[in-house]
């Protein structure tokens, strides 16, 4: 088990054994020269005390401390690893996803989070468990308790135990969470969007002119000169239909302006109503710079004879 999720660091405490063994064998070697020389007169017995001198064996006893404090650690992570599997909780070194002192909270989501995936992700390390054991067992608790509710959360333990990221905190990270953080983040834009647009609703009686005006507007922000506008097809957002009359016995002819039949907002066939039937907005951009945008709602008019 041990290698399958902290083979470096097995690796890394045998070499320390296999190095602390060999210093210990090496000394026992000779210091059974030196005794036999001594035996033999051919050296004195200060030598000894020399070799085996006090800062000499403080040093073997540090080393041998670290690598028995090692090992003690590695069986505890051993333990913690058994619990999180029968707690069907997975383990993560953080390491094998390249976290380090470079990264952040934000990146570290980036590296951890799925987005197709219900996680709930425990970050913390052996410091922070060892100094808080019962933030950690407690938040253990209620993961497991939210997985008992909604079986699809898959639960992991972050372990930044042999990161060079310094965790100060527990924390805990979840797909959902992120996607929160998303939508949020599509709100603020949606909202900073609407901010940038300026509202008019057209109201007046009926034939002064409101769905007459916003076609005007829409050819003045279309063509830069009346002489482009004059030699260009202009622009229609609704058609115009009126009457007229002809020659001296006034005959009534109806002039119409784009494509009337294919609107049905807008009706020409009642005499003293309202052309337009139903309240309808038009956007348009003013500029590019700060993409700033107006936009006027056409609405019926009233006072219909």
């Amino acid at each position: 088990m041990l290698n399958r999720h902290l083979g470096e660091q097995l690796c890394q405490l045998q070499q320390q054994w296999i190095y602390l063994k060999n210093l210990y064998e090496n000394d026992i070697k000779q210091l059974k020269h030196l005794i036999n020389d001594v035996c033999y007169g051919r050296s004195d017995i200060s030598i000894i005390d020399k070799t085996i001198s006090l800062e000499k064996q403080n040093d073997f006893d540090d080393k041998f401390n670290k690598v028995t404090k090692n090992l003690n650690d590695l069986k505890e992570k051993g333990k913690l690893i058994m619990d999180l599997k029968e707690k069907k909780i997975q383990y993560f070194d953080v390491v094998e996803y390249g976290i380090d002192q470079t990264d952040n909270k934000m990146t570290i989501e980036q590296k951890l989070v799925f987005d197709n995936e219900e996680n709930r992700i425990l970050c913390s390390n052996d410091h922070l468990i060892k100094i808080n054991t019962k933030q950690f067992q407690t938040l253990l608790d209620n993961l497991c308790e939210q997985r008992g509710k909604h079986p699809e959360i898959c639960l992991i333990y972050a372990d930044f135990s042999y990161s060079s990221f310094e965790l100060k905190d527990m924390m805990i990270l979840s797909s959902n969470r992120r996607s929160d953080e998303n939508k949020k983040s599509k709100k603020e834009e949606t909202l900073s969007s609407s901010s940038n647009i300026i509202n008019i609703l057209l109201l007046g009686e009926t034939g002064v002119g409101k769905s007459t005006f916003i076609n005007a507007f829409a050819n003045y922000l279309t063509f830069n000169t009346l002489e482009k506008a004059q030699t260009s097809q202009p622009m229609v957002l609704m058609p115009v239909s009126f009457l007229t009359t002809v020659g001296d016995n006034f005959e009534e002819h109806t002039v119409k302006f784009g494509d009337v039949d294919s609107l049905n907002n807008e009706v020409f066939d009642r005499p003293g109503q309202s052309v337009t039937q139903r309240c309808k907005s038009y956007v348009f951009n003013l500029n590019d710079s700060d993409r700033k945008k107006l936009r006027i709602i056409d609405t019926p008019g009233f006072g219909d004879t």
